[in-house]
Order: structure tokens, then sequence, then C-alpha cells
């Protein structure tokens, strides 16, 4: 960036005295000032910004580890996991009558399904509770 100190002509426009032409190359503003018709000055160093804050470190926790919850206090069994759920489901049942009642409760499943898959689309969609019903009927 220069400052004009005479009548300059820069890129077809004319510039007056105390006038700053800020777009010009290094190597023009150095002739302007051999020239004496212009002073070269620093830009105006661009408004400083906060450094992005540094991300917070993870937690400690392993993401595999289960953490207990605490009581809800409700006097209610909290409802059972996953894992629980396959392995009372996998204990309550043979394989014809898992498939019997998960038939009556509305799972879907192909015929030829293996009683490890099918325990798993139980609990996928939910129905163990519902399943569950039909141990020892």
């Amino acid at each position: 960036m220069i400052k004009v100190t005479g009548v300059v002509l820069h890129d077809h426009v004319y510039y007056r005295p105390g006038d700053t032409i800020k777009e010009i190359t290094e190597e023009q503003a150095d002739r302007l000032e051999r020239l004496d018709v212009g002073q070269i000055i620093e830009a105006p160093s661009p408004p400083e910004t906060d450094p992005e804050p540094e991300p917070e470190p993870p937690d400690e926790t392993d993401e595999n580890e289960e953490t207990e919850l605490p009581d809800d206090g409700d006097g209610e069994e909290d409802d059972p996991t996953d894992e629980e759920q396959i392995e009372t489901l996998s204990s309550s049942f043979n394989a014809d009558e898992l498939k019997d009642a998960a038939s009556v409760s509305g799972v879907g499943y192909d015929k030829y399904i293996s009683k490890k898959d099918l325990v798993q689309k139980i609990v996928d969609e939910g129905k163990a509770e519902e399943v569950l019903q039909y141990a020892d009927a």
C-alpha cells in the first residue's frame, strides 16, 4: 500500500496527494517511491481472531465398558439389556418353540433361520418381552 504525495495515474485512475493506493504491487509501489510521488506504508494488519479452541479431551471411560445407571427410584426393575434378553430367550425356548412364539408375536422370519439369528431378530424388533410370554406355555 502506498500513500500518494503527488498526482499519480495508476490503473487508469488519478490519485491526489494524501490518497492511498491499496491495490498495487510491491514493484509499482517501489517505482512511485523512487519517483518521489508516493510513500510506502504498511497495509493495515487483518483483525486478530481468536485461535480455534482446542477440542476437549475424550472421556476417560471405555466405550465398551458398561456403566451402571442409578436407580430411578420408581420401584420397578429397569428394562433388561439386549444381552440379557438374548440369554433369556435362548435358554427359555428350543428352536421350534421359539419359531412358534415369534410367529404368534408377529415377528417375520425365513423358515430356515437359525435359533441364534431368530433370537437376535426378536430383540432387534423389540418383541422379546412379548415372545417370552409364551415360554413354558
